[in-house]
């Protein structure tokens, strides 16, 4: 039997820094020559590899090369055990049989080439971009980590770990918030390595992910209207920033509570006429959920003023900066931002009374807990909302 290892090169690109490590096995069964190759859950960055070694600059080079000669040795004992009992096994049942018998041997491909493989799957599933580089900053945390002498193993990812983790996240300055982005992060992660049985360590799901709320902004129908009202000549370079153009796209997104990601969807969305109006259907980009928007009358005339064709907004940077100039054409104390319409959506839907699930099935929030992170309603005008939808509540200050 041969058996050599070999970098799959077949979707070399110039953004793939890894290439995943494969196996050649090369053997005769009934004078016939078999041939199988598989992955062996490894992966190397192509100047790191040579003559089947991972050099020591490639991370976790030493556990790599280690798992490599098992895979090698565990085929050649199979093998010669085939040829002692006259029973070799077909190239299915042998390659089976290698990787059973490497699990056995709790063999396992280290936690950081188990993330890579999470980032792999999660860009197969055309997760969001933001999505995808918060796992792949998780990813170059944990390595400083590992560089610090942290062990990565799963069974060390307990209570020490955490400790260990926010450490080093609160010497690095970050927010609350950010710290808790991480280890959300992180939770994550292994959540789906517990799905798919790679560790069977529970603690982590102890570990607390600190929030800190913060204020939501979010405008009223009055300050909408502010906006709206504005004269704004056109701008003929709207792909550069155009402040109407970038007005006209906020407005809209008060009006169906769409992300940012989603305008170039609702451009080349169609109104589709339902008795005593119009619906909008669409996909949304980060979450994928289906929904399904009343036009409001406001939404309609903004459409309408464009032809029902409405130029796409310029990059995502440029239309903040848009709104920062259109906040002071506006006389507005509030900051707005690519988020602000669809917070105002939400919050000014609720402010109306219309109930939260209805709201969530336009917003395309999943959970109550995340839709009540856009409305920007205090506790004080929550309450006033109940008592004027609620006699029971409504005391006269003279009778009382």
């Amino acid at each position: 039997m041969k058996i050599y290892f070999f970098l799959d090169r077949r979707k070399v690109n110039k953004r793939k820094k890894a290439l995943s490590i494969l196996a050649n096995v090369k053997y005769k069964l009934s004078d016939k020559e078999i041939v199988f190759r598989f992955s062996t859950g490894l992966s190397c960055s192509p100047g790191s590899f040579r003559n089947q070694v991972v050099f020591g600059s490639n991370t976790n080079a030493e556990e790599k090369n280690l798992l490599l000669k098992k895979i090698r040795a565990t085929a050649d004992d199979l093998y010669l055990n085939g040829i002692t009992t006259g029973i070799i096994k077909g190239p299915q049942e042998l390659k089976a049989a290698i990787l059973s018998k490497l699990t056995q041997a709790e063999v396992e491909t280290s936690t950081l080439q188990h993330l890579d493989s999470y980032i792999e799957f999660i860009r197969l599933k055309k997760r969001s971009k933001s999505y995808i580089s918060g796992m792949k900053k998780l990813k170059s945390f944990l390595q400083e980590l590992e560089t610090k002498g942290l062990s990565l193993h799963f069974d060390s990812i307990e209570a020490e770990f955490e400790i260990e983790m926010l450490k080093d996240l609160n010497e690095k300055g970050f927010e609350p918030n950010t710290i808790g982005s991480y280890v959300k992060r992180l939770k994550i992660f292994l959540n789906w390595c517990l799905k798919r049985n790679l560790t069977r360590n529970l603690i982590y799901k102890n570990f607390e992910i600190t929030q800190e709320s913060k204020e939501v902004i979010a405008l009223s129908e009055t300050e909408v209207e502010q906006i709206s009202n504005l004269n704004i000549p056109t701008h003929k370079h709207i792909y550069e920033g155009g402040t109407k153009i970038i007005r006209d796209w906020f407005i809209i997104s008060t009006q169906t509570g769409l992300r940012y990601s989603d305008f170039p969807k609702l451009a080349a969305a169609k109104l589709i006429p339902v008795d005593g109006g119009y619906d909008i259907h669409i996909k949304t980009q980060k979450t994928k959920a289906n929904v399904v928007i009343p036009v409001s009358r406001l939404l309609y005339k903004y459409l309408q003023a464009h032809e029902f064709n409405v130029p796409l907004p310029p990059s995502n940077q440029k239309y903040n900066k848009g709104l920062e100039r259109i906040q002071k054409l506006a006389e507005l104390t509030k900051k707005i931002t690519s988020h602000t319409g669809r917070k105002s959506f939400c919050t000014i839907q609720y402010r109306k009374g219309v109930p939260v699930n209805q709201i969530m099935k336009i917003s395309g929030h999943k959970t109550e807990k995340e839709f009540f992170k856009y409305i920007g309603v205090s506790l004080s005008e929550n309450a006033a909302m109940v008592r004027s939808n609620n006699p029971e509540f409504q005391i006269n200050h003279m009778s009382a």
